[in-house]
């Protein structure tokens, strides 16, 4: 997880330096198991998960579009909501996901629902634009088919 105040300041070199330079950075905060989390949630910690579709095949994460309404979009559920920032923080698969070392990513990635399921809020990221390498259109419609995308959801609401 990071935090909604370094998340909020986080530049794109930094987004792209992905889980492991936010990690060396010191940017990230973790939570080691579902009752630390659970704990953590019952003396006042959001978090907020970020829900989008990759729209290249070489480069990790959000686009530059993407990220602008991630940005946008915390602030605003923070806002609406009367959260503190420095009680909220953001789940977001390319900083709360080892990248480098496959089976950690494979172990975290495993992890996602529980994070997506538990969240205080889940944010669909899905501004019409092109995927970078095919050209095709990507909003709602594309996010909404992908099989990730839906089973993130899918975990929210069978949550609540």
């Amino acid at each position: 997880l990071i935090g909604a105040n370094a998340f909020s300041t986080l530049t794109v070199d930094q987004l792209r330096g992905l889980h492991e330079g936010n990690r060396d950075a010191h940017r990230l905060f973790f939570v080691d198991n579902f009752a630390k989390f659970q704990e953590l949630q019952k003396h006042g910690l959001k978090v907020i998960f970020l829900s989008y579709q990759w729209l290249s095949w070489t480069t990790k994460g959000s686009s530059d579009l993407q990220w602008k309404f991630m940005q946008e979009g915390v602030e605003q559920v923070i806002l609406r909501n009367g959260w503190r920032n420095d009680q909220t923080y953001v789940w977001l698969d390319i900083l709360s996901i080892p990248q480098e070392h496959r089976s950690v990513q494979s172990l975290a990635v495993n992890s996602l629902y529980v994070y997506a399921k538990c969240a205080d809020a889940l944010v669909v990221v899905c501004p019409r634009t092109k995927h970078a390498d095919s050209g095709e259109t990507a909003d709602l419609q594309s996010y909404q088919s992908r099989v990730w995308c839906r089973v993130e959801v899918l975990a929210r609401c069978c949550s609540r």
